[in-house]
């Protein structure tokens, strides 16, 4: 099997964008305008949030290295933390990175996503 050429992984990198994009968009939407008092007592939110950064975080590390210019702003680890089988929940995760991530850093992650886009 021949390993893909370049354009394939522009490609890939251009999809993982768009997917990154959209759910830091949905992150931002839904969880922006709630005070952080009120986020940080309700852990179906939370783990809402993290599921969403998870999957991001899924296709962060999965890119390409041309795709993710300038787009090193979130702290993974502790925005997701790790799953926890028995108890059914995240565990280790900054709860205050959270929200952090989802109302600074996502909006500006999604604008330097659009750039990164309509480079390619």
């Amino acid at each position: 099997m021949k390993p893909p050429v370049l354009e394939d992984k522009m490609n890939l990198s251009r999809q993982y964008l768009y997917d990154m994009e959209n759910l830091a968009g949905k992150l931002t939407g839904e969880f922006a305008s709630i005070p952080y008092e009120v986020f940080s007592g309700d852990p179906l939110q939370i783990d809402a949030a993290v599921r969403r950064l998870t999957i991001m975080k899924e296709r962060w590390d999965t890119m390409p290295p041309e795709g993710k210019r300038g787009l090193a702003i979130v702290n993974w680890p502790a925005v997701t933390g790790r799953w926890d089988r028995k108890a059914a929940r995240f565990k280790n995760v900054d709860v205050r990175q959270v929200y952090d991530t989802i109302t600074k850093k996502l909006p500006e992650m999604s604008g330097k996503i659009q750039e990164l886009i309509k480079g390619h």
